[in-house]
């Protein structure tokens, strides 16, 4: 009440003093009256609310000026932009540190302000922050001019943040827009500006603002929407990512070129105001860029994931979940690692284009004859087999049930054999359901697609040079074929089981073998009878030409000699089978497992032949050598791991003899050289010192080649994913297969000197008798080189020549006397 009386009082005084004028006078009779009309409680409610809101002021106050002290003290660590690390894509590098691959949740690449063009900037500046250059982190005239233009027109049009302000909100406090948030922007800019020169923010401007379309930074910008170096843009390209950062979707060229345009625009126009460029540079800039651009604008969708660099998908992958599985997905996306790896892309796209265009042939075939097959399938049962059986000569003994009833022996072999070699070509497990399938509807357009995959690698170091795991990656197929698609192996295996003999010292290369039709009781009494691939049996045969042409009967009798467990033993270090569930795989305890009926993806095998292409030394695949952070400072060291990991144990280990090693790859060069893979690899060019195997599985299912020389394994599988079907009759390792790989190895090897194998000092060459492997005699008409490891050689000389010439010349003396006979019989006719 006093105070409210002293506010009388001092305003009564007020008009005294100025009661002369007419001002004070009309003061001190309004204060008259006032003081008349409200009584003392009603004062009283006016010094209430007086002294109420002074409080209430007061507790705002206190409020905001806590909100501001909590908001500065939470302000983020500017010393932190000393060591600035956006986030920035991890490399995958190849052997000669190019880029393979990508692996980014941003797409960013980082650049140096020397390679910011001035267009660029001053588009830029003018856009964004035309008084960049004066102000020192906030620029107060800017936000009331933004503020009142806002006002005028009723609206939210103008920013008033400074490109200092939009890089301290991208780097450390988000894009959510509240109060709090603002103070916490303001504070930050100041403390940029405060440390860093202008040049200095320009560069971490142009490195961290996103551009739309995943592309972060300038650089990646100008990589997605101009496909060219930063440094490298023009003028009218300058001002077109000047319209960007507001509204990077909806200005993109891409999603809205109609908005894009008329943005690019004002870019140019406001240029020329502030005077970077003239009135007609800025018209002639514009209308050039646009009559060109608009044709090669990406399409809608487009993003910089999809426009990243991926030379070598497949083996990227694999890469990738190596990478996460040791450091997680968010350091690997994030971080900028560089991973250099063993891959080699000079190889890898030989391997690439020679695999697609195998496939190509391929799948041309199985369309061609899968269509004759189904136009087959309109006739009755027993015309379609017989109509197959002449068309396509299908063997009887494919497939050949063992039913000892006569008539049904009859009926299978004559009938449902070839019936069931359709249903292989078709995809139906079922004979009986053949007519069923013929009319069924459902696109399986990708589960009859032939397949295939490459894999390379260097048998000295392990170095996965190459890695093709399918006919194309894509969301539908991802299927890593190297090393997901588990397969019958077929004679490609065979290698392993001969390496074995030959070790053993019960064998040598030429040791005979008798090929001849041979039964094995199996369970319930039945018996197993394993068939040759022709059909045909050809007596006694040295292992060496077994191995050549891929002998069946004889690969059986060789596995039955020395033992299903003791081959296991020597096979599974070599295969690298590590698990029990590995061993049941790959080795099934019955002598099928001669003709390779365990199942392995390419790369074991691969590495299998690699262990004889090093000696007989143990090799495991490599795909990384070392990671280094994005300042190349070394993170973790593979190679030198692995080779910690051999001195260790007193280096690699041995699992082949290398007398036995160096054996088993002279006789696989015979295959290459004159045997089932010769002529379609001859046809390539390929002409260097190789060893390699075909394989062929049932119903040709799989086709197979591997092959080396001493610097590089590689193997190439085809066949379908899904099981069921078979690449046609005849469509063997050798026809299809090899042709791949001669063409691979010629391309991927045209810049390796040649080299040969070297042979051990205790492997000797020994003149044998070809036909017997035994010492020759005069009579042997065919003599050659066999390699023996020392003290194995034959000591008995031939005798099969000598009897066959006995045989040759008893059978000749006879049919002379027999012309002899027949003459003079003639003679005596003639005479009557």
């Amino acid at each position: 009440m006093r105070l409210l009386k002293s506010i009388f009082q001092t305003l009564r005084n007020l008009a005294e003093r100025f009661s002369r004028t007419r001002f004070g006078k009309w003061m001190s009779s309004r204060l008259h009256d006032l003081h008349k009309k409200y009584d003392a409680m009603t004062v009283k409610k006016i010094e209430r609310f007086f002294f109420t809101s002074i409080i209430v002021g007061a507790i705002v106050a206190g409020i905001a000026l806590g909100l501001l002290v909590a908001a500065l003290r939470a302000q983020p660590d500017i010393a932190r932009l000393e060591n600035y690390k956006p986030t920035i894509p991890t490399k995958i590098l190849d052997i000669n540190s190019e880029v393979i691959a990508e692996i980014f949740e941003e797409k960013r690449e980082l650049i140096e302000y020397d390679d910011i063009p001035p267009h660029l900037i001053n588009a830029i500046i003018a856009m964004e922050d035309n008084n960049f250059y004066t102000h020192t982190g906030v620029d107060f005239w800017g936000i009331l001019r933004s503020a009142f233009i806002d006002i005028i027109t009723l609206s939210k049009r103008q920013g008033g943040s400074t490109l200092t302000q939009q890089l301290a909100r991208n780097i450390f406090l988000g894009r959510k827009k509240t109060f709090y948030r603002k103070i916490q922007e303001a504070w930050c800019a100041f403390q940029i500006e405060r440390k860093y020169t202008k040049k200095e923010i320009l560069t971490l401007y142009f490195n961290q603002i996103y551009f739309g379309h995943s592309a972060y930074g300038v650089h990646a910008a100008s990589r997605f929407y101009f496909g060219k170096h930063v440094k490298d843009l023009t003028l009218a390209e300058c001002a077109l990512l000047a319209t960007l950062p507001k509204a990077p979707n909806e200005y993109s060229p891409v999603n809205n070129i109609k908005k894009s345009m008329q943005r690019h625009r004002v870019v140019l126009r406001r240029m020329a105001e502030l005077g970077y460029i003239n009135d007609r540079e800025r018209h002639e800039v514009y209308n050039a860029f646009w009559t060109e651009y608009q044709y090669r604008i990406k399409k809608q969708g487009a993003t910089a994931y999809s426009d990243s660099v991926n030379n070598a998908p497949y083996f990227a992958e694999y890469i990738r979940q190596i990478l996460e599985s040791k450091f997680g997905a968010e350091r690997v996306r994030n971080e900028g690692m560089k991973v250099y790896t063993t891959l080699n892309l000079r190889k890898q796209k030989a391997a690439e284009e020679t695999l697609m265009n195998g496939l190509a042939e391929q799948n041309e075939f199985y369309s061609r004859y899968s269509a004759v097959l189904t136009t087959a399938f309109g006739m009755e049962t027993l015309d379609s087999a017989d109509l197959l059986t002449t068309i396509f000569n299908i063997p009887l003994n494919i497939g050949e049930s063992k039913i000892s009833a006569g008539m049904q022996q009859k009926l299978n072999s004559d009938v449902l054999l070839p019936v069931y070699q359709v249903s292989l070509i078709m995809g139906v497990n079922d004979v009986s359901s053949l007519m069923y399938a013929a009319m069924q509807e459902e696109d399986e357009e990708i589960a009859k697609k032939v397949e295939g995959a490459i894999v390379a690698m260097d048998p000295r170091t392990g170095y996965i040079e190459v890695m093709v795991g399918g006919s194309g990656f894509t969301p539908n197929n991802q299927l890593n074929r190297t090393m997901q698609a588990y397969r019958q192996a077929g004679s490609v295996f065979k290698p392993f089981l001969y390496a074995k003999a030959i070790e053993s010292r019960q064998f040598t290369a030429s040791s005979e073998l008798i090929d001849a039709p041979v039964a094995y009781p199996i369970s319930d009494g039945e018996m197993w009878v394993p068939k040759n691939y022709s059909g045909d049996h050809r007596g006694p045969v040295p292992l060496r030409t077994a191995l050549k042409n891929s002998i069946n009967v004889i690969s059986v009798k060789l596995l039955d000699a020395i033992g299903v467990d003791n081959l296991i033993s020597f096979v599974k270090p070599i295969l690298n089978a590590e698990t029990a569930a590995d061993v049941r795989r790959m080795f099934p305890k019955n002598l099928t497992l001669a003709l390779g009926t365990g199942v392995y993806t390419p790369l074991e095998l691969a590495n299998g032949f690699a262990v004889f292409a090093n000696g007989g030394e143990e090799v495991h695949p490599i795909a990384i050598r070392y990671i280094a952070d994005r300042n190349d400072k070394m993170i973790e060291n593979v190679e030198e791991e692995m080779h910690k990991k051999y001195y260790a144990k007193g280096g690699r280990k041995r699992l082949v003899e290398p007398e036995s090693a160096y054996i088993i790859t002279d006789m696989l060069k015979d295959v290459v050289a004159s045997g089932t893979a010769s002529a379609s690899i001859f046809k390539t060019g390929f002409k260097r010192p190789a060893a390699g195997k075909t394989g062929t599985t049932t119903d040709w299912r799989d086709a197979w080649f591997i092959g080396y020389t001493p610097q590089l394994v590689a193997c190439v599988w085809m066949g379908f994913d899904k099981n069921d079907f078979s690449l046609g009759k005849d469509r063997a390792g050798g026809q299809i297969a090899a042709p791949i790989w001669g063409e691979f190895m010629k391309r991927a090897l045209a810049r390796d000197k040649v080299m040969d194998f070297k042979q051990p000092q205790d492997v000797i060459r020994v003149r044998v008798c070809a036909k017997s492997g035994l010492i020759p005699t005069e009579k042997c008409a065919t003599i050659i080189d066999e390699c023996f490891i020392r003290n194995t050689s034959p000591l008995d000389a031939c005798t099969r020549c000598s009897m066959e010439q006995e045989q040759t010349d008893w059978s000749d003396t006879l049919l002379e006397k027999y012309k002899k006979k027949t003459e003079k019989k003639r003679s005596l006719k003639f005479e009557f």
